[in-house]
Order: structure tokens, then sequence, then C-alpha cells
């Protein structure tokens, strides 16, 4: 009984599982066609639309990114501002005055001479121990004659980060054009692109060799007794600036107020320039005259490097002229320009202003068609007016 049972529901099970296979195979294959139409690629004209969006879509995004990032670079590049105002004025605190300009750039800081008109180096030479940068005021610290000479080759290029703007430049030395009387010449230098406030009018170059008829050695000794700059000038006391050579303004003297002077600034450089200081070698037979402005280590005395000197007026037609901020791309990226004057000028890398720090530590962004008399007036500690 349960034989003929079972011989009975076999092929009754064994014809329910062929059906539903056979039903199961024939949706598979009648809806494999279906399924393979469904996901079978795409046309050309389809693929070249999708590229058509993307390149759209990138173009209209890389604008915005690249803004993006240089909007990062000036936020850094102000912050450095800040970092070197306050090391000035921190210096200013301890002295009673500002850091001197030094004596001019046939000269590197000597790290036994002390601060003020006896210090060959300039500005920043001297303000280094207050940007926690002291390490390069000890290179060469005690030597003497041949031995001091070669280790101030050293001094000239050590980089500082904080004095490279990241849009226009790496931070890292570059070719050295300058000899000097107290340091040997390296193959590069450490360069700056920010200089101090010279005044609303340059009234010295710094003082280039020693003194008349005086011997090198003696104006070299501790002391530096036979240097011209020990002769007296009184021109030099008339700066309306907060840096010239030998000199440092005191707090006193910023009449005009602190929120109303420059106290350093982004410098010119054109944009051919960033890297190199000459494109020939003819000309007036120094090549470093094609950029003067750029062309030796940022520790050497006063000079176009470090110092620049903001002023503007307007001529009998109404024309503005003067040191007038700069922007570094006026004359092209590619331009081998050397702009006489150039290198009195402040200006940037940026779109539209130049970056400065005032006496007071604040920083502010002017722009490159500002007014004549306004820019002459931040460059003028004392000239009576108070334009912010």
């Amino acid at each position: 009984m349960v034989r003929h049972r079972f011989v009975i529901q076999q092929p009754v099970f064994c014809t329910l599982l062929s059906r539903f296979t056979s039903r199961r195979n024939s949706t598979v294959i009648a809806s494999s066609p279906r399924r393979a139409r469904f996901t079978a690629g795409f046309t050309l004209v389809e693929l070249l639309v999708v590229i058509a969006i993307i390149g759209v879509l990138v173009a209209l995004l890389l604008p915005a990114v690249q803004a993006a990032r240089e909007a990062a670079r000036n936020s850094q590049c102000k912050n450095s501002l800040k970092q070197i105002g306050l090391g000035m004025i921190n210096y200013e605190s301890a002295r009673q005055e500002f850091p001197a300009g030094g004596w001019s750039f046939s000269w590197m800081g000597d790290p036994d001479a002390g601060t003020g008109a006896r210090q060959p180096g300039g500005w920043i030479y001297q303000t280094a121990p207050y940007l926690e940068q002291a390490g390069v005021t000890f290179i060469g610290g005690g030597s003497r004659g041949t031995a001091k000479y070669e280790a101030l080759s050293k001094q000239r290029e050590v980089v500082v980060p904080l004095f490279y703007c990241p849009s226009r430049r790496a931070a890292v030395a570059l070719p050295s054009m300058e000899e000097c009387f107290n340091a040997a010449k390296p193959s590069v230098d450490a360069k700056t692109d920010y200089a101090a406030n010279g005044g609303a009018r340059q009234i010295s170059t710094g003082s280039r060799k020693p003194a008349p008829n005086a011997d090198l050695t003696d104006c070299l000794a501790p002391g530096f007794p036979n240097c011209d700059w020990n002769q007296g000038d009184d021109t030099i006391k008339a700066f309306t600036g907060i840096v010239t050579a030998r000199l440092g303004a005191k707090g006193r003297q910023i009449t005009d107020g602190t929120s109303n002077t420059i106290l350093a600034g982004e410098k010119y450089v054109p944009q051919a320039f960033y890297e190199t200081t000459t494109y020939k070698a003819e000309g007036s037979g120094n090549p470093a005259d094609d950029n003067p402005g750029d062309n030796s280590s940022m520790y050497q005395g006063y000079d176009y490097d470090n110092v620049r000197w903001p002023n503007g007026s307007f001529d009998a037609a109404g024309k503005p002229q003067g040191n007038l901020p700069l922007s570094d791309s006026a004359f092209g990226a590619n331009e081998r320009v050397y702009l006489p004057g150039g290198e009195r000028r402040m200006g940037g890398p940026h779109a539209s202003s130049v970056n400065l720090v005032y006496v007071d530590g604040s920083v502010h962004a002017i722009e490159f068609d500002v007014d004549p008399l306004v820019w002459n007036s931040l460059g003028d500690r004392e000239d009576g007016n108070n334009f912010q």
C-alpha cells in the first residue's frame, strides 16, 4: 500500500518540479534579451554629452578652487606680516626705538656689533631674535678676520619661511649677486618678500664703503671706528619713515599715530624675476641691475632689498606719480621688464592690493590704485595727516 502510494506520487512530484524548472528557465530566457537590451552600453553621442558636462563642471569649479587657494595664501601672507610687525614692535618695546636699517647692501650682520647705529646688518637681522630666529645672529660670533668673513657667508643663506609670501614663491635661497665687505659671497642668498617703511622720501642709500683713506681692516675692527657711517650725516635724521640707514624711529616720533603709519609691507618684485635676478649679462656689465630690489640677502644693511619708500603725489597735469604700490603682474609673467624706480616701490602678487602692517600691529590690504596723497601720508609718520 505504501509502495503503491510512492509509485503514484513520484511522477507527480517530478512533473511539478519539471514544470517549475521549465517555467523558470523560460522566464530567464525570455527576460534575458530585454535585460541585455537595457544594460547594453551607450551611444557615442551620449558619451560626448557626458564629457561635455564634466568639462563645464570643471571649468566652473576650477576658478573657485584657485580662488580658495589664493585666499588661503593671502591669509598666510597677512599672518606673516602680523608676526613680523609684532617682532619689530617688541624690539621697540625693549630698546625704545625701532630696529635700525644697517649700513648698506655692502654689509651683512655682525654678531659682535650689537644693535643700532654700529650694527652693519639691516633691520631683519636685528629683529631676528624677536622672531624666534636668534640663531642667525650667533653665526660667526667671536671670530675674526678670514674666519669671520667666511662664517658670515653662511648667515646670508639662512632661509626664514616667515619672510616669503606663498603667493609669490617657495621659501628657498636663490642665486646670489652682490659682494659684501664683511662676508664672502655664497652661491645663494635668503630672500625677503617684505620691506620696512623707509619714509615718504628716500634721503640716503646707506654707507657703501669705509671712510675715505680708511683701511678696510680698521673699518672692520671692533667698534668700526673708521667707517663713513661714523662721520655724521644730518640728512639721515630727517627721514620720515620707521627705518633708515643706521637709525630706527622712536615711538614718540610717530606723531601721526601708530594706526596711521606703515611699519612694513610687501615689496614689488616683477613676476619674471621671482626666482632669478637677471636674464642678461650685458648692459651695465652688472647683471644684478636687472632686478636691484631683490638681488642680495635679506640680512644685508639698508638697501632696496629690505626697505621701500611709499610716496605719491600728482603732477601738473593731475597724473599720479611717485612710488605708488604696484602689482607684480603689471608687465606680465614673461616680460623681462625692469621698471626704473620699481625697486623703491611696495607691491605684491595679489589680485588688487598690497598687504601692509601698521605700527600698531594691525594688518591692512591697500588697493594698488590708492589715492597718491593717502599713500604718501601712510608712509610719513609726521606729516599731520591721518588717513586710515
